[in-house]
């Protein structure tokens, strides 16, 4: 069975494989050239970064490590921290990634800059990973001093 904090993990490592990859790609001038119109994109690889691979990475080592240590977290809140997370930053930044498509095209169709319909599906996106980290930090400071 895998564990809590193995799972943060696991899906930690595959968004540092898509951020190293979308960072690469961004690299390449004439992308990078484009995706400059926009600040969305740089949003959609940073969120990535911050939310998808840091941020569960940590989370699954302190999970690891109550779990090494016998230490009793709260099961269902630690499942549905890890559920509203993952979906919240799978959520947000393709939301991101299209807001800033559109603007993109937008920019070079001479159109007005407008904030596509994509921004309250990233505001959306935002509460749930905020509710998500919040129920895991609430799980982990409950058995802190266990």
């Amino acid at each position: 069975m895998t564990t809590l904090g193995r799972r943060y993990l696991k899906v930690s490592l595959i968004y540092f494989a898509i951020t190293i990859i979308v960072g690469a790609i961004f690299s390449i001038k004439p992308i990078h050239d484009l995706i400059t119109i926009s600040n969305y994109m740089a949003e959609f690889h940073s969120h990535m970064s911050l939310i998808g691979w840091v941020s569960m990475a940590i989370l699954g080592l302190i999970y690891c490590y109550l779990e090494d240590r016998g230490i009793q977290y709260d099961q269902e809140m630690g499942n549905k921290g890890f559920l509203f997370l993952a979906v919240g930053s799978i959520l947000m930044p393709i939301m991101l990634l299209l807001t800033g498509i559109v603007r993109i095209v937008t920019s070079i169709n001479g159109g007005i800059m407008f904030n596509s319909p994509m921004m309250e599906l990233v505001m959306i996106s935002a509460i749930i990973i905020g509710i998500g980290a919040f129920m895991a930090i609430i799980d982990i400071y409950r058995v802190i001093d266990k």
